[in-house]
């Protein structure tokens, strides 16, 4: 008898947030079972607020190895390593769990075929992947691989943004990205900004963390002059609460955009570099725009510079397209 898992994955927030699906279906069919999940300290907001998560567990800098006492005396039956690094590895078996599960990656000859020639496109979304652990359990896969990501968002966040915005529920602009391939042109998301600015009467309003503050910071001041900034010094939580007021968000792939489909929130995805069945929204109403060229996608997960030098795959996705993408979706959402 199972009585008690631990999850284990630690980063990335999209990522994370990609785990849900698993977590929500482990709750359903092993309801006796008691679900831990460990993360960095930072994502804690991500499951922190989750009915179905007994403890989170928080992965502290480089102290690792202090949570391994608090893991242990857990006692747990099953450890899914999601993360599978040498880290996680060492964490799982620290735990003394009799069984480990481990999701699968890549090998030396994937990785190698990826540079030379772009990852294979993916048969389903990364959540369904995740979900492919119930089948070592004997448990079952929902009928529909079209599954909706969790995030539990308090109502403390979601008045407190809709205080600031005044009550308006506008277009939100996801613009940063962890990886520099998978950005679109700041230069596109000001004109898109004005664009809907003219559009609607309202301004849209951009959706940053830290992390992007120094990429977006030359920028800011054009954008400040079409769109409202959220707090980018925000907390998940924080951001959240904006990204909830939002009628549609916009953005790049990435984990903001992943943030958007769990709060379910309809979604414009631009892609470039990473492949749209792996990582585009999960469940929900969406709409994916990308360049049909020969060399997207040519990385799994993005990276620093264009492996051929032209960044065509972001670069030449226009306003106009954006646009089109967004009228499409608005019109799908309106009542028949």
């Amino acid at each position: 008898m199972t009585r008690r898992i631990l999850l284990i994955r630690y980063g990335a927030l999209g990522d994370i947030l990609l785990t849900t699906p698993l977590i929500r279906e482990l709750a359903r069919q092993l309801p006796d079972a008691e679900i831990d999940v460990l993360v960095r300290s930072r994502y804690r907001d991500l499951v922190a607020g989750n009915p179905v998560v007994k403890r989170v567990f928080e992965l502290r800098g480089e102290r690792w190895w202090s949570i391994v006492a608090p893991l242990r005396e857990r006692r747990y039956d099953l450890v899914l390593d999601l993360q599978n690094k040498l880290k996680s590895r060492l964490l799982a078996f620290a735990t003394g769990a009799p069984r480990v599960i481990r999701l699968v990656r890549r090998g030396p000859k994937e990785l190698l075929s990826e540079w030379r020639q772009g990852p294979k496109p993916a048969p389903h979304t990364e959540a369904w992947r995740y979900l492919s652990l119930l089948d070592q359990l004997a448990l079952e896969r929902p009928a529909n691989p079209e599954v909706e990501l969790d995030f539990f968002l308090g109502e403390t966040e979601r008045e407190s943004a809709a205080r600031a915005l005044g009550g308006q529920h506008p277009i939100g602009l996801v613009v940063g990205a962890s990886r520099a391939t998978k950005r679109w042109e700041l230069s596109h998301f000001v004109g898109l900004a004005r664009e809907l600015w003219l559009r609607d009467g309202c301004k849209p309003i951009v959706l940053a963390g830290p992390a992007d503050l120094a990429w977006i910071a030359p920028a800011l001041p054009e954008l400040e002059g079409v769109a409202n900034v959220a707090p980018i010094d925000s907390t998940i939580a924080g951001i959240a609460g904006y990204i909830a007021a939002c009628r549609i968000v916009v953005g790049v792939d990435g984990g903001l955009l992943h943030l958007a489909s769990a709060l379910r929130r309809p979604v414009v995805a631009l892609f470039g570099p990473t492949d749209p069945n792996r990582w585009r929204p999960n469940g929900g109403s969406w709409r994916v725009v990308r360049r049909e060229l020969a060399c997207s996608p040519c990385r799994s997960h993005g990276s620093r510079t264009c492996p051929l030098g032209h960044h065509s795959c972001m670069r030449e996705l226009t306003v106009e397209m954006v646009i089109h993408a967004i009228e499409s979706l608005e019109k799908s959402l309106r009542p028949s």
